[in-house]
Parts: structure tokens; C-alpha cells; sequence
């Protein structure tokens, strides 16, 4: 496993052996007005990947963001276009949704309230491919 970003606001991990990126936001990020090197960071990791990745994203500690941060976020999504995604397993502490990953109806997501269920489906996703 590598450590691409650990940050105030978030960590991403790319694991080349099971094509994986392991994505965190951190309660800091509701507060954050910038995140200069996010497309950076993402990049980095998306470069460690092979086509049919998955994503692990960890939401649970994200209650909203700016505006600002929100278009950050889309860019992001926007790149993981073309390149190959298998799924994305979101996972958000219950109760919660975000708008912004409404927006991009055409990426393969699925939602989860737990991690370890979140994981495993994705490692199950992997072997059927």
C-alpha cells in the first residue's frame, strides 16, 4: 500500500496490487476554504491504477462542503472518467447523503454504512472479474 496524501483534510491510498484507491475525508475538510494539491494528490494516485480499479471512499465524517470545494470534488470525478472504473463503494455514517455525488449519476457508486462491508464487496467485485 502506498500513501499518496495525508493531510489535515484527508488521506488517499493507492494499492497497486488490488487495484485500489483508498479515499478519506477528515472533518477538517468542512472547513477548508482551498485544498491545493486535491487534483494533485488524486492524480498521483490515479497514475498507480490499471483499468478496472476500484475506489474505497470514506465519507463518514463529512457532513457538507462549500460550494467551492463541491466543484473541487466534480473535477475529480470528472477525471475518473475514461480511465477504467470499476466501482466506487461510498461510505457515509448513516443518515447522511451528499448533493455532490448525486450529480454524477454516470459513475459506477454504491452506497454503504459500513467499511468492512464496503470492502468486501468491492475485493468480491474484483474476483468476478
Amino acid at each position: 500500500m502506498r500513501l499518496i496524501a495525508f493531510r489535515p483534510e484527508y488521506q488517499i491510498t493507492a494499492e497497486p496490487s488490488r487495484n485500489r484507491i483508498f479515499y478519506k475525508h477528515f472533518a477538517e475538510t468542512a472547513e477548508a476554504q482551498e485544498l491545493p494539491e486535491y487534483l494533485h494528490d488524486w492524480q498521483q494516485a490515479l497514475d498507480a491504477m490499471k483499468p478496472g480499479f476500484t475506489i474505497l471512499s470514506d465519507m463518514t465524517e463529512l457532513d457538507d462542503v462549500s460550494g467551492t470545494l463541491g466543484q473541487l470534488f466534480q473535477q475529480v470525478q470528472q477525471r475518473l472518467e475514461g480511465l477504467g472504473l470499476r466501482m466506487i463503494a461510498t461510505v457515509h455514517a448513516p443518515g447522511n447523503s451528499h448533493a455532490f455525488e448525486a450529480e454524477t449519476p454516470e459513475l459506477p457508486r454504491r452506497i454503504f454504512t459500513d467499511l468492512w462491508e464496503a470492502d468486501k464487496f468491492l475485493d468480491e467485485l474484483a474476483t468476478e472479474a
